[in-house]
Parts: structure tokens; sequence; C-alpha cells
């Protein structure tokens, strides 16, 4: 697909994705460095308590946690807040809306605005809501 600019996405060049590799493979390797040190330091009694504790937090952040969080902030908040949010979806219909009259979608509408010299031309008129045309005569605007 083409971008705003009529350019396609391309892929990332390959040193990226070799980067991106190297990283990952330096921040595992760390771990077990660090594991092994620890491990090393500690002995094996210890060693074995710290990996039990490392996988039931795992354990329980992902399998409890997590999914409790997710059906309290992405279910629960938001029907609880559906009733309430529900009478803003169009502002329009609100009594304390001030308008009804449509709000004009064109940039040229605020140009105009702020440069009176452009209100006298055909674009100008259109963003306006008026007919540069209007008051013309036939042969004016032949």
């Amino acid at each position: 697909e083409a971008d705003e600019g009529g350019e396609e996405d391309e892929a990332p060049p390959l040193h990226v994705y070799l980067g991106a590799w190297f990283v990952l493979i330096c921040l595992v390797g760390y771990q077990v460095v660090n594991l092994l040190q620890n491990a090393t330091a500690w002995g094996r009694g210890k060693t074995l308590v710290w990996i039990k504790q490392s996988a039931i937090a795992f354990i329980l952040f992902y399998i409890i946690v997590l999914p409790l969080e997710v059906l309290f902030f992405f279910i629960f908040i938001p029907r609880i807040m559906k009733p309430f949010i529900k009478q803003y979806k169009n502002p329009m219909d609100l009594p304390t809306f001030p308008f009804k009259t449509k709000l004009p979608a064109s940039p040229v509408y605020y140009l105009c605005q702020r440069h009176p010299e452009f209100r006298d031309t055909p674009i100008g008129a259109h963003a306006l809501g008026t007919s540069a045309l209007e008051g013309k005569s036939q042969d004016e605007v032949i």
C-alpha cells in the first residue's frame, strides 16, 4: 500500500534485523551468565528456591494478575461507564449544545476567515456558503 506521500512501505535494511538479533542474543546471554553466577555463589539449595519463586511470580502475574487487570480495565469499567458515555455520542443532540449548525469541514473556510482578500474568490465564496456569482448579471456570468 502507498503512503500519503506516494511511497510504498519498505522493509527495514538487513543491518537493522541483524542489530536487533544481536541485542536479543546479548540480553539472553546476560541472563544466562547472571543465572550461572548467582547459582555458583548461592549454591544448589538457594538457587532452587530462587528459581521456584521466580516461576511462581511469573505464573501469578501472567495467569492471575494480568487477566484480572484486562477484565477490570477493558470490560468492567467500560460497562459501568457505558450509560454515562452513551449520551455524548452525538453532541448535536444535547440540549446544552449551542448550535444546530453543521460546522464547516473545509480548511478553506478558516483560511477565508483569517484572510479577507480570499473571500471574493470563487472557492472562498463557496467555502463561506455564498456564491461568487450572486448579484452578477447574466452577461457577467457568461
